[in-house]
């Protein structure tokens, strides 16, 4: 497939996620429509692996969603919104990772899964659960998502899978909301490169 066929694909993709998204916000609390963004978001990785040739292309999009993003994230007090920018730029840096060599497609897949899916899980248990702040219920919900994402796409063995996944549930639950966007992903692929590495 062509960048230029991949970038369209891509578009009408992102299009399409954001008004789900938008629609299901009339029905269903903010946090669960902005996390079904999120997981649909996630999902974007498997074309940024297989669907791209070039690095111009894989981030694009991502690149291009940090700016959207930035300039619509404002909240009304006046102060950024982490989540809504950090969630684009933790796509630029896989999708960086991934064309410089320094992360596998399985690592770049299974660590934006776990962001998408896994941290998505935690808010929507939080949020059905009445909390207002992370919680232990949350976190236990990332990890069992977690870790099933992993055996589904990382191809390391379930000790392994459990022990990233644990990693990603206390990067989550260490860091401060919106952050952990970036923390997530990006903890869950260093150890992951890091096990394959000395496997």
């Amino acid at each position: 497939m062509s960048d230029a066929v991949s970038l369209s694909v891509s578009a009408v993709y992102m299009a399409l996620s954001i008004a789900l998204s938008y629609g299901l916000s009339r029905l269903v609390p903010g946090v669960i429509a902005r996390k079904t963004l999120h997981m649909l978001s996630s999902l974007w990785t498997v074309m940024m692996v297989y669907g791209f040739e070039s690095v111009w292309a894989r981030v694009m999009g991502p690149a291009a969603f940090i700016v959207i993003n930035g300039v619509y994230a404002w909240r009304k007090d006046g102060r950024l919104d982490n989540g809504i920018v950090s969630f684009p730029v933790s796509l630029l840096i896989i999708s960086l990772l991934y064309s410089y060599g320094r992360v596998s497609g399985s690592t770049a897949i299974a660590s934006m899964f776990i962001l998408g899916f896994g941290d998505g899980a935690a808010a929507v248990t939080g949020y059905l659960l009445g909390k207002t702040k992370k919680s232990m219920e949350g976190s236990i919900s990332m990890l069992a998502v977690s870790v099933v994402a992993l055996m589904l796409f990382s191809g390391l063995s379930f000790p392994f899978c459990l022990l990233v996944a644990l990693l990603a549930a206390a990067a989550e639950r260490l860091t401060p909301s919106g952050l952990d966007n970036l923390t997530v992903p990006l903890t869950a692929a260093l150890a992951m490169e890091v096990i394959c590495l000395f496997r």
